[in-house]
């Protein structure tokens, strides 16, 4: 027999059943897919806040509409970032979870965050993709 945490507890277990990983599974599925709609609420709100930039610089010849665009779309891009970032922390709990070897029932991602940096998420093409080409339009904007 092994001691293994259940809630915060420590209890003798040999592994967790079936139904207690499906049960820790299903809980951080909730949370990844929480987070992904979170991400995708940031890239229409970048895409929104780039066409009300974008028309204002253009329409009333105000190059600060579009620089301030900018600002906001770049704070979006670190917010999604760090949505992939604790996304990427959650799947790596939900493979624990999945293994029987999270805690059971435990939410917390903490322990799975080596490797996660907000440098890699914010690299990564999943972030870039979307916010580099609103930037650029609103650069445009800005220079003309």
């Amino acid at each position: 027999m092994t001691t293994r945490r259940v809630a915060g507890h420590a209890t003798t277990r040999t592994r967790p059943s079936r139904t207690e990983i499906h049960q820790h599974a299903t809980l951080v599925q909730g949370v990844l897919t929480k987070l992904g709609q979170h991400a995708a609420g940031a890239k229409a709100g970048a895409l929104t806040v780039t066409t009300v930039a974008a028309g204002a610089a253009l329409t009333a010849r105000q190059p600060l509409a579009a620089a301030a665009g900018i600002a906001v779309v770049l704070a979006l891009l670190v917010l999604d970032a760090g949505y992939l970032r604790q996304r990427r922390m959650y799947r790596r709990l939900y493979d624990a979870a999945v293994a029987g070897t999270a805690e059971w029932l435990s939410l917390d991602a903490r322990p799975y965050a080596a490797g996660c940096t907000w440098w890699a998420a914010i690299r990564s093409w999943a972030v870039l993709l979307p916010y580099l080409p609103l930037v650029a339009v609103l650069a445009a904007c800005a220079a003309l």
